[in-house]
Parts: C-alpha cells; structure tokens; sequence
C-alpha cells in the first residue's frame, strides 16, 4: 500500500511558474473568511481557521480597494498545499479560472518594479 505522506507531499511539491506578490487582502472562501499572503496569475496563498482538504474546489473572493473604491476578484481554485504554524492554517490553492490575465500580471509586475 501507498505511503499517504507520500502523495501528499507530491501534491504540495511546489510548482510555481508565475510571479507571485505578498499581499494582505481579505479573501472570502465558500464563505468563509481569510486573509491572502500571496497571489499571482495562477495561485494564491490564504491563511485561515479552517482546516480545507486537500484536492478540494473553492470559490474565491478577494478584495481590494481602488482608486478609493472596493473591488473583488473572483475565481474558482484547488487546494494544492496546506501548511500549519501559528494556529493558522495556511492554503495554497492553484486557479482553475483566473483572476487576470499574463499579460496583466506582466504589466502588474513592470509597474511593481518602478
């Protein structure tokens, strides 16, 4: 029989392809309430309260204000990582649908960088 720990750890192996960029937004999960850490054009990292199983579909909500006003991004993700520390749990989930797209990202990142 498989070692469980095993396939664990290959789904939470990391995989990152895009730029990724800390962040501090509230994020609403299945209704839930969480804060993002990082995120990027095709994942984004949330801790919680929660304990999220691992391979499960979520919808997302983040937050974020604007030229003075609120805006949400909103996109359906899949529990691919899941760490424990600080009595948070944190979330790596990989997008399924994006927030935005490459070549907003690329922009996102030009812009950063000044």
């Amino acid at each position: 029989m498989p070692d469980p720990s095993t396939s664990s750890e290959r789904l939470q192996s990391d995989h990152r392809t895009a730029a990724r960029f800390e962040t501090d937004l509230a994020v609403s999960v299945e209704g839930l309430r969480a804060r993002t850490r990082n995120i990027s054009a095709t994942g984004v990292y949330f801790e919680t309260d929660v304990d999220l199983p691992l391979g499960s579909r979520l919808s997302l909500n983040v937050q974020f204000t604007h030229g003075g006003l609120q805006h949400w991004l909103t996109c359906e993700g899949e529990v691919v990582r899941l760490t424990h520390e600080d009595g948070h749990i944190g979330v790596g989930a990989r997008l399924l649908t994006p927030f935005f797209s490459p070549v907003e990202e690329q922009v996102t990142a030009t812009a950063a960088k000044r």
